[in-house]
This record gives C-alpha cells, structure tokens and sequence, in this order.
C-alpha cells in the first residue's frame, strides 16, 4: 500500500507536529551520512544537536498533535527511530564495544519521545504500524549494522512520503547490504532480513498487481531497481535466494566486528 496524503504541513515543521522544528536532524544526517556509511567522528561532534532533538520530542509528536494523519505518524516514528539509532551509536565506546550490538530488546536506552517512554525497538514497530502493509518502511529504518538498509540522509516529511519511500527503497535495493549478489560455486542471490522475512509476502503482491503468477522476489526487485541496476540483478536468474550473513558491525569505515 501507499501511506495516505496528508495536509500540507507547516514549512517550518516538515514532521506535521506543530511543535517539532527538524533542523537539526537534518543538520546531524548531512555531517554524518557518507553513501552507506556513518562518519563516526562527525557523529560524535554532533552530541549538541542530537540531544536538542531529543530534548524537543520528549512531550511532542503525534500523540500531541490532533491533526495526526497516517502519514504524519509514519513519517515521525521513522525519523524518531533513526535519530535513537544514532543517539545509541554515538554512546558506544569502541575501546570495549558491546558483546551484543545493535542493542537488544533487553539492553536497548530507554528515552522519553511524544511523553512516552520509548526504544529503536518500540518506534520501529509504531512505524511498520502507522504504515500498514508498506514494506518500505523496513528500508527506511537503520539498523546501525553493516547489513541492512543504510541511513537516509534526510528527514522524512509527511507531504512526501511516498516518493521518499521510493527513493530510499531503490538505493536500498541498489546497496550490497541490502542486496549482494554471489557468484561463487553456489550462486545466490543473498538479501538482507528486513526484505528476506517479507519475501513471500512481497512476491504474492506482485503478482497480484500484476495480474500473474510465477514471480520471483527478483521480479519485486526489479520493479524498484533504477535501468543501470536492473542489469546487475539480471545476472541472477535462476540463483538460490538466500539470507544474507548477520554483520553487526558498525556501519563506519573504522568499526570492529563485535564478539
């Protein structure tokens, strides 16, 4: 499905939520984005605008605002969620990087967003739930790890939702993290857990917009990929399709392999 149109926000608060000015995250993704990287002594100078961001969602979201549409709640859990992702990257230390990353259910910091007590897990479901059956919104939430989608670097807005939604799903298709084709002795084709859980899921809805039977999850992938990609995944028809191996790593260029 594609999430809702939603009234044109305030300029000045893209979230929807009359309270929320995003200008920071915005100014925290643009230092901190690199392909799909994380600059990580970027990430570390930007304590200041990431705490002020945490600061401002505290008591305000869409619980807060009236005029919450499906979109405006989509387009807020995702932000919020990422802006944690990053909020819990930045308190690592990597001298003793944690037996278990990215955090758990258990061990995950716990902050006060839209006056709730919330984690990276608890928004992450409230954004596949605002969204309903959008399995885009999986390629839009970071999972701080060097397999699954990269971070986007810039703030969902709710007015345009569906074609970020879009953009985001093609570089995440078109990344070797999301995506990875082995040509080996067994030849697969290895997709990262966010799409590899939805596969079947996604393959039964294709054929059902397309009036057909028979596809594939190369089929779903083809219809996101740009024209230069296309050929790329080509050269995998007919490969087994595979889960891609868990990396839980950081996504920085100078990030260690944790225990």
């Amino acid at each position: 499905m594609s999430v809702e149109d939603a009234p044109a926000p305030n300029p000045s608060h893209p979230s929807g939520a009359a309270q929320i000015d995003w200008a920071d995250y915005a100014l925290v993704l643009s230092r901190v984005v690199d392909g799909d990287s994380i600059r990580r002594p970027e990430l570390r100078g930007s304590g200041p605008q990431i705490d002020h961001m945490l600061a401002q969602l505290s008591d305000n979201g869409p619980r807060s605002s009236p005029a919450s549409t499906q979109s405006t709640r989509a387009a807020f859990y995702i932000n919020a969620h990422n802006l944690l992702m990053l909020a819990e990257m930045r308190s690592l230390d990597l001298n003793s990087f944690p037996r278990t990353w990215p955090p758990t259910l258990t061990n995950a910091r716990r902050h006060r967003i839209d006056g709730r007590s919330e984690t990276v897990h608890t928004l992450a479901a409230k954004a596949r739930d605002a969204a309903g059956d959008d399995w885009r919104v999986r390629m839009a939430l970071f999972t701080g790890r060097r397999d699954g989608p990269p971070l986007w670097n810039r703030p969902l807005l709710a007015d345009m939702l569906d074609i970020q939604l879009d953009e985001i799903t093609r570089a995440a298709v078109a990344s070797p993290r999301v995506v990875r084709i082995d040509h080996g002795v067994v030849k697969q084709l290895l997709l990262a857990g966010e799409l590899y859980d939805v596969r079947e899921a996604l393959i039964r809805d294709y054929e059902r917009r397309m009036h057909t039977d028979g596809a594939t999850i190369l089929s779903v992938l083809l219809e996101q990929a740009s024209p230069f990609h296309r050929q790329t995944l080509n050269s995998a028809v007919g490969y087994k399709v595979a889960r891609l191996p868990e990396d839980r790593r950081l996504p920085t260029a100078d990030s260690r392999t944790a225990d």
